[in-house]
């Protein structure tokens, strides 16, 4: 009786170590899964632009005009850096 369950134990382990993956399906899904994901990207995306109409529409001026201090701020400092690479790149040239 003991040998008849060991038996049975093996048995599906043989016939799915023989059984070939189907990588194809496997794909197939994974596109799937990955595609379900991007939907719900999407919807997140719209939803969040949406909240962000809303919340500037309810700034004060004040508060409209600080955002846009701030965001001048960071790309004035980004401009700045990228020229100060320029004038290095510049002066690494004549060197060279």
């Amino acid at each position: 009786m003991a040998d008849e369950t060991a038996e049975q134990a093996e048995s599906p382990k043989a016939e799915a170590a023989e059984q070939p993956t189907d990588w194809e399906a496997k794909y197939r899904a994974a596109i799937e899964h990955s595609r379900e994901w991007e939907k719900k990207a999407k919807a997140n995306k719209g939803a969040a632009d949406e909240l962000e109409k809303l919340k500037t529409s309810q700034m004060t001026d004040l508060e409209r005009a600080q955002r846009e201090a701030k965001e001048a701020k960071a790309k004035l400092a980004e401009l700045e850096a990228q020229r100060e690479w320029a004038d290095l790149a510049a002066r690494l040239s004549k060197i060279s």
